[in-house]
């Protein structure tokens, strides 16, 4: 949807009153502070006329339920590079006056807000936005989103290229609102040969400044999918020790031979090979763009790496190319591992709790988020994880909707458990399930 110049600065009006921000699972920093090329200044806000994003079709946003809901954004973590990350946003409709960032010499004029916006660009980060729901456009100015205990005040800034480089800030940053849900980021700026591509968080009160934890060529999807597994690492939604089990929102796009599963881990977008009801992650993927070569040993990136069962212990395998799985009627089945609980080894070393064994060598359904080994094997790493089953939103085809249609009815009767093939399980079974008549997911 195009709007001009002059619909954008109405939309601040409207917005202005005359009294007038760990862990990817959400957004982690990744980059140390780097200062902005001399030729950065204040610029014009953009305007109002957009390139959409994303084509991910999900469910038309009625002007009067506003937009809250939870979000997906991708966006690049350095500027111009290959490597892309995800994070995950809520926003609720809440209403109040706060004062945007001003750099000095600024005339601070309060801001009408009726959006907040919590995790956004990083995990503790609370900004907010103005939602037009005639015009459909959403409106975050620059402010102060967290301060943080060592680098003080982190802003949001938009920011604007040229030729492929750096040009110049923006008062903020502006989306348009799809109708099937996403947000598109507005780029046009006043300025000519130059585009809005994204946010700044900066360090107003660092040294001479510096930007942390930015992005670039935004896409920002509605969740259209829950990913369950299980896992030791901290950074991946765990405890950091023990297994846990995790679900998170995740958008998945079906290109046919192939998904892509944004938020993966609450890292990154992953692709997935499909053919047929086969589908397979290939090991090697990319989930992090810090570089942990240290001392000249060449560890690399945090990868996808594929495991070994050695006995009761878990191994990471560099040789094991993907990690296997099949379409089920709900959605993505990577899964097939018996679960045993409370178990020593031989010298009573290994704390009791879960494990997980597999011996089809075809469906290990073991992996670990880890880098290249050194000369003794030894990585750094985010943790081990297994049992992983992404779950699609309404994915279920006539035949299953004709046993739930069953099950409902002996469940009304029965007071009974079932899954959806209409299997009766144990009520305390964790995921969907149907109870009374009804579906509802067991955490």
């Amino acid at each position: 949807m195009k709007k001009g110049l002059l619909i954008f600065a109405a939309a601040i009006m409207v917005a202005l009153g005359a009294s007038a921000q760990s862990k990817i699972s959400n957004v982690r920093m990744l980059n140390a502070p780097v200062e902005l090329e001399s030729a950065m200044a204040v610029a014009a806000t953009p305007s109002m006329s957009s390139s959409a994003l994303s084509a991910s079709k999900i469910a038309k946003v009625e002007a009067s339920e506003g937009i809250a809901g939870t979000y997906i954004m991708d966006y690049y973590t350095t500027f111009k590079k290959e490597f892309v990350t995800s994070s995950e946003f809520t926003i609720t409709n809440e209403t109040g006056v706060m004062t945007p960032y001003y750099d000095e010499g600024g005339t601070p004029v309060d801001f009408n807000y009726n959006v907040k916006l919590t995790g956004f660009t990083y995990s503790s980060a609370v900004a907010y936005g103005y939602y037009d729901a005639e015009e459909q456009t959403l409106t975050i100015p620059q402010q102060t989103i967290y301060t943080h205990d060592t680098y003080g005040r982190i802003v949001l800034f938009g920011v604007s290229e040229a030729e492929g480089k750096l040009a110049h800030f923006m008062d903020g940053v502006a989306f348009d609102v799809e109708d099937d849900g996403t947000l598109s980021l507005i780029t046009d700026t006043e300025t000519e040969g130059e585009e809005v591509c994204g946010f700044y968080n900066y360090l107003v009160d660092y040294e001479d400044g510096g930007a942390w934890n930015f992005g670039f060529d935004l896409e920002v999807f509605v969740p259209n999918a829950t990913m369950y597994y299980t896992t030791t690492g901290e950074s991946l939604g765990g405890n950091g020790s023990s297994w846990a089990k995790v679900q998170k929102r995740v958008n998945v796009e079906d290109w046919g031979t192939a998904l892509t599963v944004h938020n993966f881990l609450g890292l990154c977008p992953i692709s997935v090979d499909v053919d047929g009801n086969n589908v397979a992650i290939k090991y090697g993927q990319q989930v992090d763009d810090y570089d942990y070569t240290k001392d000249e040993v060449a560890y690399g990136y945090m990868k996808l790496v594929g495991c070994a069962i050695d006995g009761s212990s878990i191994k990471r395998n560099y040789d094991a190319k993907a990690l296997n799985g099949f379409a089920t009627k709900t959605g993505y089945d990577f899964y097939k591992t018996e679960h045993r609980e409370a178990w020593t080894d031989e010298e009573g070393d290994h704390e009791e709790g879960d494990y997980f064994v597999d011996d089809d060598p075809n469906f290990i359904r073991y992996f670990a988020v880890a880098t290249n080994p050194n000369e003794q094997g030894g990585a750094y790493s985010l943790g081990w994880c297994c049992n992983l089953y992404i779950d699609i939103d309404e994915k279920v085809d006539a035949a299953i909707a004709e046993g739930i249609n069953e099950v409902n009815a002996a469940s009304k009767s029965s007071k009974m458990t079932y899954n959806l093939m209409g299997q009766k399980v144990n009520g305390a079974v964790k995921g969907l399930v149907i109870r009374d008549g009804k579906k509802f997911v067991v955490k």
